[in-house]
């Protein structure tokens, strides 16, 4: 994986070996693919691919598609144990749809898939760059490169990128990514770690989309404090908020999602999390930010909710009391205590509730990350310098 700055070695390889693009771009999903769901498996004794298949939900229409695609370019049973196989799910009219399947192959060129329009598939070649230098250093770097397609998110997905990566892409190219002309085209460049047993571990770094005489260009930067950036050229862009626990010993007795309330006992969709702790346990802010406000608010009791910039927000419920010095507009580091567990507002017991805020909405606290807008600075800002030159250079070669 490429990690903060590129040492000497991995920049003269990056200078040299020469990119090559797949000899058959990929063509995009429908776009009832949208709501992606990737699930991943490594191919054990006895296995199959069919049988792998079947195991992730695939329909047989759709798993006798994939296998005929590859027929003349990879035989199936050539898979050996170890062998992991990724399959990503969209949301189509008829239930999962297979979107894109890759195959992580311990000896030899991953091979990947992605769906066509009326249910065909078109095979990827992972684009593997010349054979000099990779055994040397152990690295590499090779494009990806096609229709951006009728839904970005699966065209990303089949090119290599994560989960995580797709939203974090698509998050900085805003209202890019939703109307992209039918003629947009995709780059995808991609630094490979290779070990010694010549198993490739895929990093991606730069995703670019041309369309109407321009391009735009965003960047997966790998920060010091191991959140991935994605930013232009210039470092704007966005990044995965981290967060700590705000009780750390608490217990979890109500996750997110709809319950019966155990005071009013209706159901409800609990727009937080519940965590029990004695009363007076200390309650953390769970990153830097202002404290908005302190104040008592109805059913939530004592409530301390703390902006963190970027559209990005936290609270902390039912509080027995606020730390010293706690009031709206004071600046609270990652950390610091507060308040304390209490069971004010309407609440049956000791606990906090705990939620976090994007654009003013309430999302799942034990979800992925939050995307929050940023722009790098200082330190970050000069290594995502040194980080991007050597790939400028990759690209247009």
């Amino acid at each position: 994986m490429v990690r903060g700055t590129i040492t000497g070695a991995a920049l003269a390889l990056c200078l040299c070996v020469p990119v090559a693009l797949a000899a058959n771009p990929p063509v995009a999903a429908p776009a009832v693919t949208s709501g992606l769901s990737e699930h991943a498996y490594t191919l054990g004794k006895g296995d199959t691919l069919d049988a792998i298949l079947t195991r992730a939900g695939v329909s047989p229409q759709d798993r006798a598609n994939a296998i005929a695609a590859m027929k003349g370019r990879f035989d199936p049973h050539k898979l050996q144990i170890g062998d992991r196989i990724v399959v990503t799910l969209g949301g189509g009219k008829a239930g999962p749809a297979l979107v894109a399947l890759q195959l992580q192959l311990s000896k030899g060129a991953d091979v990947a898939l992605l769906a066509r329009l009326k249910g065909g598939f078109e095979i990827v070649d992972p684009a593997t760059a010349a054979a000099t230098g990779a055994t040397r250093s152990g690295t590499d770097v090779r494009m990806i490169a096609g229709a951006a397609g009728y839904d970005i998110s699966a065209s990303l997905k089949a090119a290599g990128l994560s989960l995580v990566a797709v939203q974090g892409v698509r998050a900085a190219l805003g209202s890019v990514a939703s109307a992209l002309p039918a003629d947009a085209s995709l780059r995808v460049l991609v630094h490979d770690e290779i070990d010694a047993a010549g198993y490739r571990t895929p990093a991606p770094v730069s995703v670019a989309i041309a369309y109407g005489g321009r391009e735009v260009n965003t960047y997966l930067f790998p920060m010091t404090n191991a959140a991935t950036a994605y930013v232009d050229g210039n470092g704007c862009g966005v990044v995965q908020a981290r967060l700590d626990p705000p009780l750390p010993e608490g217990k979890l007795t109500s996750p997110w999602g709809w319950r019966t309330n155990p005071v009013l006992k209706r159901a409800e969709f609990h727009k937080g999390i519940d965590l029990s702790a004695p009363a007076g346990t200390p309650v953390v802010a769970t990153a830097d930010g202002v404290v908005e406000f302190a104040a008592r608010r109805g059913n939530y009791g004592l409530i301390v909710k703390v902006d963190h910039g970027a559209n990005f927000a936290t609270g902390y419920s039912h509080l027995k009391g606020f730390a010293p010095g706690i009031k709206a507009g004071t600046r609270v580091q990652r950390g610091q205590v507060i308040g304390y567990v209490g069971r004010t507002g309407l609440a049956t017991g000791n606990h906090l509730y705990y939620e976090v805020y994007v654009n003013g909405a309430q999302v799942d606290p034990l979800g992925a990350a939050p995307l929050v807008s940023t722009c790098l600075t200082g330190t970050d800002l000069v290594q995502f310098r040194r980080f991007t030159s050597p790939y400028l250079l990759a690209a247009h070669e």
